[in-house]
């Protein structure tokens, strides 16, 4: 089982281990190590990881900002409903498992969520999508 620190206040997943300062809602000494913070999909998809599981595509040179390279995130491969109910709360972006950032989610929203990166070669990106009734569900995607 693997072990990951996750701020006791906002929910925030210190994937590269840094645990002195959360980078979301800047508290300090709020991280606590759980094990099984989130879920990854594996190569067979169950019907409930297909709607979590977060589908990841790059695009290069979005023309936003010259150079930058735009990670973007469908949750699952069936579309995750969003409902008062049951939602996609958040969408997290990492670069190289280090905070990037955070796209907050409502029921008026579509399950989905962008990050500009700046060059960005040879790096990996990670997303934590967040379902408030199923949790934290993990992926990744190289940018090269």
């Amino acid at each position: 089982m693997k072990k990951h620190f996750i701020c006791k206040v906002c929910g925030y997943v210190a994937l590269d281990g840094k645990t002195d300062k959360c980078p979301v809602c800047g508290k300090s000494g709020v991280f606590e190590e759980k094990e099984d913070v989130f879920k990854e999909g594996g190569e067979v998809l169950s019907e409930a990881e297909k709607k979590h599981v977060p589908k990841l595509s790059v695009k290069k040179d979005c023309q936003l900002i010259d150079g930058s390279v735009a990670v973007r995130a469908v949750i699952g491969d069936i579309v995750h409903p969003m409902q008062a109910e049951h939602l996609i709360l958040e969408v997290t972006f990492y670069l190289d498992n280090q905070y990037l950032s955070i796209t907050k989610l409502s029921a008026q929203s579509l399950p989905a969520a962008v990050a500009l990166v700046a060059g960005g070669k040879g790096a990996k990106a990670q997303v934590i999508a967040y379902c408030n009734l199923h949790g934290r569900w993990f992926n990744e995607i190289e940018l090269n």
